[in-house]
């Protein structure tokens, strides 16, 4: 599925005449810069950027469905008043705040380093935790908790980063 890292709403300002943006790039094995006409939904995605792993086919997407459909509507409502000259106030103006949080964070680049870096700290628990996990630890189980985890659940870490993410982008602080 298309995950819009940068949201259709945000590019129709620049649409042309034809309905349609500008797209530069760089050819992949010459590096030369390219230039065409793209719709708004031929642009600005990566196909599954926000899966949540683990889940199952009629909940994978909802990130992108429900929770940055809600940010990127709600945003495109406060853009309007903005560009009409007036500050939004209330939730409009925590709308756009969420937005721009989201805006920062929801490149592929930046997602890729996000859940990186969430699994590796996930997977690598603090010391009380592990010694916890012996205490508790029955026979049979796995030495570490790491090993656990993996064992139990591959997706958990993951799946929780993407959880995760999505508080973040709405924190209000």
């Amino acid at each position: 599925m298309k995950h819009h890292y940068i949201p259709q709403f945000y590019l129709r300002p620049w649409l042309g005449e034809d309905h349609k943006l500008e797209e530069f790039g760089r050819e992949p094995y010459s590096g030369q810069i390219r230039s065409r006409r793209r719709g708004t939904n031929s642009t600005g995605y990566e196909h599954d950027l926000y899966t949540i792993p683990g889940a199952d086919e009629q909940t994978k997407h909802n990130i992108e469905r429900i929770f940055m459909g809600t940010v990127d509507k709600t945003a495109a409502t406060a853009r309007d008043l903005l560009l009409s000259g007036v500050i939004p106030t209330g939730e409009l103006r925590y709308a756009w705040s969420r937005f721009l949080m989201s805006m920062a964070m929801r490149t592929p680049e930046e997602m890729r380093k996000y859940k990186e870096n969430f699994v590796k700290l996930w997977m690598k628990p603090v010391a009380k935790y592990q010694a916890e996990y012996e205490r508790l630890r029955k026979e049979g189980w796995p030495d570490t908790l790491e090993e656990y985890f993996r064992l139990r659940d591959p997706t958990m870490a993951p799946r929780q980063a993407m959880v995760i993410a999505t508080d973040l982008m709405q924190r209000e602080t």
